[in-house]
């Protein structure tokens, strides 16, 4: 939903406010959350740093809220539990259209956020026997992560990310995961 389209601040872009519901969980589906998620995300207008604008930069910050509840937790500690986030970040995409028959562009893409439980969350690990809670607490946690596209085509590419921090809903720290892989691209009408 667009907020701003005229005056001073649609000359630098627009602000847009973004709203979605999502359901996020641990990979083995024990601990499952629904959070609806707001967020005031600025567009700017692309930084042209050539004369044919073959090499843009853009920037996207945003800022927001995350709240939710547990709907199924593997321990009466964290079942049911509350959820209530603020969450700050940015997105930076520098981009090099070539348009050559042997590379499309290549692009580079830093996601950045962090969030702050208002609400101190619990998760569980593993304990012997069951299971035990772990509390995470209201301290801050980063997330960070960069990819490197080499489109080939306008529907093959290559792409390598590397990720650092922590997500929710355990917010298992992510020290230095790297990945590698094939993006095909289709469009529709």
């Amino acid at each position: 939903m667009p907020l701003a389209r005229r005056g001073s601040l649609a000359k630098l872009g627009s602000l847009r406010l973004t709203q979605k519901a999502t359901l996020e969980s641990t990979q083995d589906f024990a601990q499952r959350d629904f959070i609806y998620g707001v967020d005031l995300r600025g567009i700017l207008k692309p930084w042209l740093l050539s004369h044919d604008a073959k090499v843009r930069l853009h920037f996207y910050p945003r800022l927001g809220t995350e709240l939710g509840k547990n709907l199924r937790g593997i321990i009466p500690d964290v079942d049911g539990k509350n959820i209530a986030r603020l969450k700050a970040g940015t997105s930076l995409f520098l981009i090099f259209d070539f348009e050559s028959s042997a590379l499309k562009d290549i692009s580079f893409e830093t996601t950045y956020d962090r969030r702050w439980p208002l609400i101190s969350e619990v998760t569980f690990t593993q304990a012997n026997p069951g299971f035990s809670s772990v509390p995470i607490g209201t301290n801050p946690r980063d997330y960070v992560k960069e990819d490197m596209n080499l489109d080939v085509t306008k529907y093959l590419g290559f792409t390598a990310s590397y990720e650092y921090g922590s997500l929710p809903p355990k917010y298992a720290f992510l020290d230095s995961k790297f990945t590698f892989g094939l993006s095909l691209k289709a469009a529709f009408k």
